[in-house]
């Protein structure tokens, strides 16, 4: 009698547990680990089925869902539906079957044995023909089809869906009717989510208004703006959402402007209050340019009322991240930055705050000028500090550190994320490297790094310098080429270093120590 195969008489808890080093993204491996044996079989299809993160098809040429695909598959093979936890998916409320039918040739998706599947599991979950959303997939409205596949995933933890009207179109305002039918979804659902599902990330709040959820962690919301606000009942109006550790939101920039926010009567915290979550440790604001009639033109984005309402998170948050789109065009960044006003004064009341990733408009407009923050105004808990969009200001504002007192002793990094179509690109702070960034490693422990908008590779400045070393703060002015120079600024510079007699100590008033340090260096750094 033949031995089996060394690899077949392993456990299969230790098999499973190699097999999951396999990545998600390494699907071909896993189809072909699948075809080795009967015994690692079932061990790859978990792994395989256990990410079930769709690729998302283009707007431009829509094709079959691959969302439908895998309800066909799940439906043929229910053993499979359990080992998904993780699900992505976008879909249309929009008849398909005559898309689908010129896609058969190409993709041979059948899709009248779908409906044929489909209407045998309605019927077990006890949907009776003549129910709306047993006429939706006779329609083959596709987004009906996603409602079905939700219903068929015991195991779901982590769950991602775009919904639109159109392909090329908006997303839908309410996504119940558009996946089962009717305004409430399933009960049997809205039991087996409730348990499950720890991640939501999703275009809408409708979502949450259908369904409690008692162990829901993350939530993404994509799209908060005026409108979607002004549809708030007040706080802790959603069920399952005071437990969350991470919210991430894709936020108007228009509800920082303080005419909007006055003659509107809404704001962020609304949103906080209305989700109950005030004991969030990460909070991500994506800023978007919402093509909005503004009641203020210009509008005047007031940094510090976003600061304000995010107060109520000062004793719990500990990484806070608020950016720019990175789908919108350079000229609304522009837009966004060019607006900014009343940056934050202080971050200290963040009293637990490890990692903080802000445009440098938040800490200041112009160097020296008030209100603006300071090193020493940052959490003093911080490890990690990323500027968005920096300028040549930032050399100064960091140098700060060198001159003053250190509060933040755990800070070990500075990262500056330069996108060059809006402001200075990478290359204005990796070449001639200034040496302000060994000596405040050398001083205070803090590595300075350069990534550029869309390229992941991040640079250390420290390394760089060793490679390209700029001359000393004091010896050299800025380079001609800068955009950004004020020739002006720069003559007034030149001419109080030729007379630096004119006033006496005893006319200049009193200034604070940091003060002090702020206008030397950027004297010396030619600003």
């Amino acid at each position: 009698m033949a031995q089996p195969a060394a690899m077949d008489r392993l456990p299969s808890e230790l098999l499973l547990h190699i097999t999951k080093y396999l990545r998600a993204s390494d699907i071909t491996h896993i189809r072909n680990l699948c075809l080795v044996s009967k015994k690692l079989l079932p061990l790859a299809q978990e792994v395989l089925y256990a990410n079930a993160t769709l690729p998302l098809a283009c707007s431009c040429h829509p094709t079959v869902n691959s969302a439908l695909q895998l309800l066909r598959t799940l439906l043929e093979n229910p053993s499979l539906a359990k080992h998904v936890k993780t699900l992505r998916f976008s879909v249309v409320r929009r008849n398909v079957g005559q898309l689908y039918e010129a896609e058969f040739p190409k993709k041979n998706f059948d899709l009248v044995g779908l409906q044929e599947l489909c209407s045998r599991k309605l019927t077990a979950l006890g949907f009776i023909e003549g129910h709306p959303w047993w006429a939706s997939l006779k329609n083959n409205v596709e987004s009906a089809y996603a409602g079905l596949l939700l219903c068929v995933l015991p195991n779901l933890t982590n769950l991602q869906y775009t919904l639109k009207e159109l392909h090329r179109g908006y997303g839908v305002m309410d996504p119940i009717p558009a996946f089962f039918g009717t305004t409430a979804p399933p009960a049997a659902l809205g039991t087996t989510l409730a348990k499950t599902l720890q991640e939501l990330c999703m275009t809408d709040l409708s979502f949450l208004r259908s369904m409690t959820f008692e162990n829901l962690k993350v939530l993404n919301i994509t799209s908060v703006t005026v409108p979607v606000l002004l549809q708030l009942n007040g706080p802790n109006t959603f069920r399952g959402t005071k437990n969350l550790s991470e919210l991430t939101v894709g936020m108007s920039v228009f509800l920082m402007d303080k005419a909007c926010i006055s003659d509107m009567t809404v704001s962020f915290r609304d949103l906080l209050d209305a989700l109950g979550c005030h004991a969030l440790s990460k909070l991500k604001i994506k800023l978007e340019h919402e093509t909005y009639c503004a009641l203020h033109i210009p509008p005047a984005f007031d940094i510090q009322v976003l600061m304000d309402q995010l107060s109520c998170l000062k004793l719990t948050l500990r990484d806070l991240e608020i950016d720019l789109n990175p789908s919108d065009e350079p000229d609304e960044w522009a837009f966004i930055l060019g607006h900014c006003e009343n940056p934050v004064s202080s971050l200290t009341h963040f009293a637990n705050m490890e990692s903080l990733r802000i445009p440098q408009d938040f800490l200041f407009t112009t160097l020296g000028d008030d209100p603006q923050a300071l090193p020493h105004d940052l959490p003093k808990k911080l490890r990690s500090l990323e500027i968005v969009c920096p300028n040549r200001e930032i050399l100064a504002w960091a140098k700060t550190m060198l001159v003053t007192p250190r509060e933040c002793r755990d800070l070990h990094e500075i990262i500056l994320r330069c996108r060059p179509t809006v402001r200075s690109s990478a290359s204005t702070f990796t070449k001639k490297v200034k040496p302000m960034w060994p000596a405040l490693l050398d001083s205070h422990g803090i590595t300075g790094y350069v990534r550029e908008f869309d390229v992941q590779t991040t640079q250390n400045l420290v390394e760089l310098y060793s490679d390209d070393p700029g001359e000393s703060d004091d010896e050299e002015g800025w380079e001609d080429d800068d955009e950004n120079r004020d020739e002006d600024d720069v003559d007034g510079n030149e001419n109080s270093d030729q007379d630096p007699g004119n006033e006496s100590d005893e006319e200049m008033p009193d200034l604070e120590p940091f003060q002090d340090a702020i206008g030397m260096i950027i004297d010396d750094l030619g600003l």
